[in-house]
């Protein structure tokens, strides 16, 4: 979403396009210009976020509204379940939809009061981007093609569960208002992932850099991941870029700490609400298949839908996080691979030995309020919890 806008007028407008749909969603309160590449007898003009009041003002007056209208429209349909199992449906669903509420809006305010925070992450990287144009950085050419169609895949998907759901109520409104808990944590994970694709595309570009000191390549045919095509000498000329790489990556490492502090109480609510509401669901379609009872089509389809799309947003997450941290954790490995393969100017060594030093002390990880470590072990973690919660509710209830 906040990428340097180097590149062509398509990608500028798409940057834009979802910077205006996050803005909507109460996900962006800051404000965001965008202006076209300048030319070279120019000072390089680049994306700045500032602070923006009216933002402020959007997301407190959304928040009121879809606190107040969800609220509403809970105690007006508290009544009308249509679930197989009536003893628990009215109770369970109705503290379900509540809780939900009461979750979107503290994220609603974590936005709002902390807008200054994630500014800060914004402008950071910028000033990243344009001390790696030195070494002909441009995030338009590397490769935006996959988060962008994860972007547009969900709001695909937020479309058509909006359709299946306003089948079953007949009620666009309340349709709306009943998906919009699980749209809003949804889109939460989206920008958080758009931001570590981010991440992860300037750890490699530092990586490859490194690299290039000393003209080493890949060889996938050795044991060894790296190999020197000839014998190099890096000289004291190369001492500015060991420098300047070794600042980004420690700005890129303070980033990846910010982004985690920013956004993992939202995503421990996230994880909070889909938990529940996954499990709900898997035990409904449960009590529906034991106690066979009328079959709704696209009921069904609607649920398992949201199961699968749940478990879509996890993996996906998880795996660019997992992208992220691997990369972080390459550059030891290729710093080391240069020191052992390249004769070296002595301050060249010395500044790559601190280098060194530093990254043994930086670990990029994060987690969702130091609780859950966000990786792949999430994944097993999720499993271990439903597997724990739903065998105890998948057997019928009797009359």
């Amino acid at each position: 979403m906040y990428q340097s806008v180097y590149g062509s007028v398509y990608q500028r407008n798409l940057i834009y396009t979802q910077y205006i749909f996050f803005k909507i969603m109460g996900l962006a309160p800051w404000k965001i210009n965008i202006v076209t590449k300048p030319s070279k007898n120019r000072t390089a003009k680049t994306t700045i976020c500032k602070f923006s009041y009216l933002g402020l003002l959007y997301n407190v007056l959304l928040t009121t509204f879809v606190f107040l209208m969800t609220s509403y429209f809970c105690h007006q349909h508290n009544s009308d379940q249509t679930q197989v199992d009536s003893l628990v449906t009215p109770s369970t669903i109705m503290n379900l939809q509540y809780f939900a509420v009461i979750i979107s809006s503290s994220v609603f305010l974590n936005y709002t009061c902390r807008q200054k925070d994630m500014i800060g992450i914004i402008n950071e990287i910028i000033k990243i981007d344009r001390k790696l144009q030195k070494y002909a950085f441009n995030s338009a050419k590397n490769g935006n093609i996959i988060i962008n169609l994860i972007f547009l895949g969900h709001l695909i998907v937020c479309s058509t569960l909006v359709c299946l759901e306003y089948s079953c109520l007949q009620s666009f409104w309340l349709s709306l208002l009943r998906c919009w808990p699980a749209f809003f944590y949804c889109w939460v994970i989206v920008q958080y992932t758009i931001v570590l694709d981010m991440m992860e595309k300037r750890f490699k570009f530092i990586n490859l850099n490194i690299v290039k000191l000393g003209e080493i390549k890949v060889n996938s045919e050795e044991s060894e991941p790296l190999f020197t095509t000839k014998l190099s000498f890096l000289r004291e000329s190369v001492l500015y870029d060991v420098i300047n790489i070794k600042d980004n990556y420690n700005k890129l490492c303070d980033i990846c700490d910010n982004l985690s502090d920013f956004y993992g109480l939202s995503f421990l609510k996230v994880i909070m609400y889909h938990g529940t509401s996954t499990i709900l669901i898997l035990y409904f379609m449960l009590v529906a298949y034991y106690e066979s009872k009328e079959f709704h089509l696209l009921l069904f389809i609607k649920d398992v839908g949201f199961v699968l799309w749940v478990a879509f947003q996890i993996i996906i997450f998880t795996t660019y996080v997992n992208k992220t941290i691997n990369k972080s954790e390459e550059t030891p490995n290729i710093i080391n691979t240069l020191m052992s393969r390249c004769a070296m100017h002595e301050k060249v060594e010395k500044e790559l030995v601190n280098f060194l030093r530093e990254l043994s002390f930086r670990k990029v990880k994060f987690t969702a309020w130091g609780i859950i470590s966000i990786d792949r072990s999430l994944l097993a973690t999720v499993n271990c919890w439903y597997s724990r919660n739903l065998p105890h509710n998948s057997h019928p209830i009797s009359y």
